[in-house]
This record gives structure tokens, sequence and C-alpha cells, in this order.
């Protein structure tokens, strides 16, 4: 059972030596062989990824999503020198830990199981079998005793691992089952695989005449001190996978240094192990049965429930204290046991699983209050380092208990809590569903204020399913409310809200105005956290109205609230409003450097879908730069995340800047099937504006190749659409590109024509760079056309566009044009 140990060991000799592994080392234990708490591949993966960094928010739903953000997050760590060493403990099954192996290349991994996994890697034996080497331990002694005829394991393999991973793939337990099929010939191995399924039952079957494994384990029990025995008696009463020295001592009821004595002690006796981090400790599989045998066995003698009792009160006293350090509308408490918020949120880390556990085990459902007490608490930490799972987990658990019990106030306020969080799980038409329930039973309670706030986060799921109208109300009534109850924290709240939908309607200085307000009640209330959403909002207003220097010190400002906030993804929001801002600012590569942090840090927090929208603006930028290969490479990695994530609507719009990107830098060839693409993604949303924008891009790229018939057919299609949708600017856009082809084929009396009815949809727009190219094409095809006098003036009139916009060498050539012009006047003039 030195497994984890050696892993350990080789871990940190592995980590001493320069070099090899600057990114550190990454441990999880997967629990293969613990019916209860064996880790899927899905949950696994969610670990893996916020211990790599990312707030819980945007970890994917599924497995494959998540194995593959989980390996480009361990591969970019490669990538940029900080390479990993993985340890995956106690893995069962190749299938449990294929999706946790990296495919880089240079990240490291280290599995250590009760059996050889095929998994492509070096093996290394060590004293607890592997399970194939268990099922064959099995087969091997059942043939010694029964002969070679006796070929059961072979029939029946699965039932034979189900008896390896219930005996733990102790050589003894293994020894003991091939006994007890020995025994009896006619036995099915699925006989004795289901009889030890059995948690309760188990230890006491692996037993036959003077061999069994709680005989093993009893002589080390037998040489415990009785505070020590007491002390591992109660230790499996930890609803989690591990615990701290404190912990210990709360469930004791002992001092903390006679805690760790007698921790180090059942150590040395091999009776539990220190976890990876110093001060927690664990158990392995069979012993965990064996203790909490003991434990029944003793419990009134040794106060287990009143022990337990004092765990879930320490759990739940500390983790009361963490949030109030996390929500700025509590008060910390004096005896708080964190200097501040950062302690505050790295113990809800560590003790995450702990908490979950608790409040969602079948002991927490029978404690009723308790659990839904614990999760009322510990939900604020969990939606602020997205730990999305854990907290559906948890509220729908606590929703179970509150159930028929006529609390409507708790019910209601805990299923709105369930909506936001399978916002976050992007699984918006339940979200809706469950923040009508939360709304009816607040309001059946008549709780105001959380009925107001139920209707600000129901304003943002529909902003989310795109019902913008709808979610403007919802947050103007919960505004309405929090003024009518004197609640300024809901008012900010409200207000922040209501500002991101007026921004989805375009309605920029509104919502400008609406962050501005929210940021005033922020300061009067001390909430640092929240006024650096308003800040990020707001800055992001601002940029759109092009105020772009003021933006850029209101989300700098935004950036560091954040970041003092430990609110990871909120600062990488705030890196992505930047770099709009500094791009419009004309500051590229400052921009760039923000979206590359943005990026990182939505990686390491798992939101995919903001990440490829960050991905996609980089391509952009990277593309204005020159960088048309970085360009690509971000661009590639945007569509990978639009498709795993489904986000057509996205997938679209990076085409269609993608395909932007490649015919600026005159990879037309390329350019085509790409906007080609995005065209048809386009069609099959019916989105008419991202179709007719479109289509002037491949257009052009269309003309470039002279693919002129193509070419023409697009941008009679772009005229069409922006004629639909009254929109002036696109129509002379399209018109404009329309004439320039035609132009190009020889039709300079329709090109005229084209490019007159441009000017005339945008008459407003004089003294632009856009009506000089415009006005330019006009007098070229006039001229072509041999209409010479009209072109005279068209050109002069280009001439003085020119010199408005300081374009010395365009005005230059408008007047030689015009000279040229009225040259083949006088010529064509009869003498």
């Amino acid at each position: 059972m030195g497994k984890t140990e050696l892993a350990v060991q080789t871990a940190v000799r592995a980590l001493r030596s320069p070099g090899w592994f600057p990114g550190g080392a990454l441990f999880i234990d997967l629990f293969g062989y613990d019916d209860q708490r064996r880790l899927t591949p899905h949950r696994a993966l969610e670990g893996l990824l916020r211990s790599l960094g990312l707030p819980g928010e945007h970890v994917p739903d599924g497995a494959q999503d998540r194995a593959r953000m989980y390996r480009s997050v361990l591969a970019t760590h490669a990538e940029q020198g900080q390479r990993i060493l993985l340890i995956l403990d106690n893995a069962a099954s190749a299938e449990q830990v294929e999706p946790l192996l990296p495919t880089d290349g240079a990240t490291a991994a280290f599995v250590t199981s009760r059996h050889t996994l095929s998994v492509h890697a070096r093996i290394h034996d060590v004293t607890t079998l592997s399970q194939p080497a268990s099922v064959e331990l099995l087969r091997q002694h059942l043939r010694h005793a029964r002969g070679p005829s006796d070929e059961r394991i072979e029939h029946d393999v699965e039932a034979a691992s189900r008896i390896a991973e219930a005996c733990g793939h102790l050589p003894l337990a293994l020894r003991i089952a091939a006994a007890l099929l020995a025994d009896l010939p006619t036995r099915p191995v699925a006989s004795l695989a289901e009889a030890l399924e059995a948690e309760y039952s188990r230890l006491g079957r692996l037993r036959r005449e003077e061999a069994a494994v709680r005989a093993a384990f009893d002589l080390s029990y037998g040489q415990l001190a009785p505070a020590q025995a007491r002390l591992f008696r109660l230790l499996p009463l930890n609803p989690g996978p591990s615990l701290s020295t404190t912990a210990v001592a709360q469930l004791s009821g002992i001092p903390e240094s006679d805690a760790e004595e007698a921790l180090v002690d059942l150590a040395r006796a091999h009776l539990i192990e220190a976890a990876p981090e110093w001060g927690r400790w664990r158990f392995h599989d069979l012993v965990r049965l064996f203790a909490a045998e003991r434990g029944r066995a003793e419990a009134e003698h040794d106060g287990r429930e009143a022990a337990a009792a004092a765990l879930i009160e320490h759990y739940f006293f500390n983790a009361c204290a963490a949030d109030a350090h996390i929500d700025s509308r509590r008060e910390v408490p004096a005896s708080s046991p964190f200097a501040g918020r950062r302690e505050a949120v790295q113990w809800m880390e560590q003790e995450r699983a702990n908490l979950v556990a608790a409040a969602t085990a079948t002991p927490a459902m029978e404690s009723g209050n308790r659990a839904v007490e614990l999760a009322f608490v510990i939900i604020d930490f969990l939606g602020l380092a997205w730990y999305v799972d854990d907290k559906i987990a948890v509220v729908t658990t606590a929703v179970d208990v509150l159930r028929g019990a006529g609390n409507y106030d708790a019910e209601g306020r805990m299923l709105a809590a369930l909506a936001e969080a399978l916002h976050r799980a992007r699984r918006i038409e339940e979200a809706l569903a469950t923040h009508e329930q939360a709304l009816s039973l607040l309001r059946q309670a008549d709780n105001p204020r959380a009925e107001g706030a139920a209707l600000s986060n129901w304003g943002l799921t529909l902003q989310e399913a795109g019902r913008i109208d709808d979610a403007v109300a919802a947050h103007g009534r919960a505004l309405d409310i929090a003024r009518e109850t004197n609640d300024r924290h809901s008012e900010g709240h409200a207000l922040n809200n209501l500002g991101t939908a007026l921004a989805d309607q375009g309605r920029w200085e509104e919502a400008a105005s609406a962050h501005r307000r929210t940021v005033t009640i922020c300061r009067e209330t001390g909430d640092r956290h929240r006024e650096g959403t308003s800040l990020m909002n707001l800055g992001r207003a601002l940029g759109e109205l092009g105020r772009a220097t003021e933006a850029i010190e209101v989300l700098h400002r935004s950036l560091a609230l954040h970041r003092e906030a430990l609110d990871r993804h909120g600062e990488a929001l705030a890196l992505h409003n930047l770099a709009c801002a500094l791009r419009t600012a004309g500051r590229l590569q400052e921009a760039a450097s923000a979206l590359i942090q943005a990026t990182t840090a939505l990686r390491e927090v798992g939101d995919r879908h903001q990440e490829a929208d960050s991905l996609g603006l980089l391509g952009s930028l990277l593309g204005r730069r020159g960088q048309a290969d970085a360009a690509v490479a971000a661009f590639e990695r945007a569509l990978a995340l639009r498709r795993e994530t489904g986000d057509r609507q996205g997938e679209a719009v990076d085409l269609h800047r993608f395909g932007t990107t490649l015919a600026d830098a005159g990879r037309y060839d390329e350019a085509i099937p790409v906007l080609s693409q995005s065209l048809v993604g386009f069609r099959e949303l019916a989105d008419l504006p991202g179709e007719a924008s479109t289509l002037l891009v491949l257009t052009a790229a269309l003309g470039h190749v002279r693919l002129f018939d193509e070419a023409t057919q697009a941008a009679t299609r772009a005229v069409m659409l922006y004629g639909q949708l009254s929109d002036d600017q696109g129509s002379s856009e399209a018109l404009f590109v329309l004439g320039m082809l035609l132009h190009r084929q020889g039709y300079p009396e329709l090109a005229a024509d084209s490019c007159r009815l441009a000017l005339d949809c945008r008459p407003e727009v004089g003294g632009t760079m856009w009506k000089a190219r415009c006005v330019s094409v006009l007098a070229q095809a006039l001229r072509d056309a041999g209409r010479l006098e009209q072109a005279v003036r068209a050109f002069e009139e280009t001439a003085v566009l020119h010199r408005a916009t300081g374009d010395h060498t365009g005005e230059w050539l408008a007047l030689r044009n015009a000279e040229d012009a009225r040259e083949r006047m006088r010529g064509a003039r009869p003498t």
C-alpha cells in the first residue's frame, strides 16, 4: 500500500531537480476503489481544472469538453516553460484515468493504481498490486488450489475485477478471496463479488479460518493507546476525503497539539496517511471501512454522535466566518479565525470537498436544517470560485430538504441560487423555469428583498436567452423594489444588471449612466468587489461611446479591484474590455497583451464562451498588426471552442472575423471558403446583419481572384439585405462595393449609378475617407463612360475630400485625373 508515498516521494525529488518541472506538481486522488467516493473522469477533470486555476464558472459540462480544456491548459503551461508533473493517485481503470492523461508530449504523469493500466506508460510495481495483477493473483491461487481446469476467473474477468476492487488490491485480501472461491468449486465469481459489494459486511466476509483482513488491521489497531484508538474510530465521521488537524481536534475534543501527535502515531502504524499537503490526513479504502466498523461498535463510549455534531459545527462556524469576509453585506465577527478575505477564501478552497459533502451526504439530509444553513453560507464562495457542479449539488440537496416544509422564503432563496448556478452551467431553459418557481415562492413568502434579487438575476438569464426587453423590465422591477425597501446593496446590484441589458440594446449612454450610479452606491456601501464589476461594465460602455482614454482609466481601476477580490473571472473580463478600449485608442500592442492575459485567465477559470470571444478579438487584432500566422492560430483555437460548446452564433462571427483577416492579408483563396462557412452559419441562424456584412467581405475577396460573377451576386444580395434592414450605412457600403466591382468588369454606367446611390444613402458622411473613395470610383466610372464634364467635377470633389483628410497624395492624383479628363474633353471637341 505504498504507492501514494512512492508517487509523492518521486514528485518531491523531481521538483527538486532544476528545470524538470518549473510548473510544480498536481495531485488528485481518484478514489478508484471506493464505491461511495470514486471520482468519474467528469468530476476528476473538474477538480484538476480548478487546481490549475480555473474558477468553476466556466468548467465545461461534458467529460470530453473537460478533457480537451484540461489538456489544452497543460499544453499551454508546457509551451510557456511551466511543465507540470501530474500525480493521478488511486486510479481503478484505464477508462477512469485515460481522459486525465496529457497528450502534449511534454507534461509528465505519474499514475498510481492497484492494477496495471494500459495507458502506454512505463510500469513501476509497488507492494499494492495492480488490477490485472490482482486478478492474476486470484487466478493463480485458484488454479493452485483447484488445478488448471478451474477457469472461473477467465470466464468472468469483470466479476474478478470487482473482487479485486473490493479487496483494495491488498495481497492478503486477494488471497483470502481466492481461498473462498476454492472452497466451493461451483461458486460463481460473481457471487463472491456481490457478497463483497456491501461496505458494512465486506471486512467480515474477507476472512477464512484464521486469515482475515480485519485481523491484519487489528494487529495495528491493537497496539494503539486508548486515546489513539478513539481518535481512529472517530475519523470516518468526516464526510469528505481528507480532514485537517484542526478539524480532528474539534472532532475528538482534544487540544490541536495532542491531535497532531496522535495522527502522526496513526500514520506511523499505517492506519492513516498524511495527505500531500501537510496538516491534512486521510484513510486507505479498506482501513476506512475498518475504522467505521469499530466506531459504530464503540459509538456510545466514544461519544460518536456528539463528535459528529462538533465536527459539523466546526465547519459551519468557520464557513460562516469565511462567508462574512466574502459577502460585503455581512459584518465580520470579532471571533473570525481569518485575518482577511484571502485567508477566508483559501480556507474555503481547502475545505470545499468536506463542506460540499457535509451539505449533500445522507447524514446531512437527515440533519435537515443544518444542511440548509451550511448550504446558505457556502454558496457565495462556490459562486465566486465558479464551482458550478458543486453549487448545483449543494443547492439541490437544500431544496429537497426544504420542499414541502412550508418555508417558502428559504426554499425560494435556494431555488433562486439554483437558477443562478444553472445559468452559469448554460442550462438556460432550466434556469428560466427555476427562476420562475423561485419568484413565485418568494412572493408567497412576502420577502420583497429576496424577490428583487431574484428578479435581477432572472433578468441576466433572460438576457442570455435573447429576451432583452423582458430583461430590462425585470431589472427595472428589481430596482423599484430595492428603492422601496431602501436596500442600497440591492439597488446597486439591480442598476448594474440593468446597465448590461441597456448595453445589449445598444443604449450605451443610458448604460454608462446606470453603471456610474452603481459605482457611487458601491462606494457608499463599501462593496469593492461589485464596484470592480460596475467599473468594468462602465469601461465597456465608455469604449463603445468612443471615449477610449476614459474607458482605459476606468478599466484599470476595475482590474485592480477584481484582483483584490480574488475574482479571476472578473479579472479576465476586465482585461477583455480593457483590450477593446486600447484597440479603439490605437494602442494595438497593449491591447494584444491584455487579450493574451485575458485568454489565459479565462482558460484557467473554464469560461470557454468568453475565451472564444477573446481569442476571436485577439485574432482580428493580430491580423491588423500584420501577424497573420499568429492570427490564424488564435482563430483556430476560438473556432474549436465554439464547436465544442455548440455556439453556432459565435462560430459564424469568428468565421467572419477569420475570413476578413485572411482577406486583409491578401490570402484570398483561404478567405473565400472561410467566409462561405460563415455565410452558411448566419443563414441557418436567420441572422441578416451577419450575412450581409459577410457578403461584403466575400465580394471583395471574390473580386480579387477575378470571380466577378460570384462577386456581383454576393454584392447584389448584400444590397438587398441592407435594404430589408433599413440600414443606410450598410446599404451605402454595399452599393459602393458593387460599384467598384461593376467598374472593374467594364460597366461604367452601372458603376456610376451604384456609387451615386451609395452617396445618397449617407449624405451626412461627407469629408470622410470613405466618401473620398466612393466619389473617386464615381469619377473614374463617369470618365470611362465618356461623361467627362461630370467626371471632372467628381475628380475635383475627390481632391477636396482628400485634402480634408490630409491625404495629399490622393489629392494630387485626383487633380491629375481631373486635368486628364479636361484634356480628353478638349480633344473630343470639333475644331
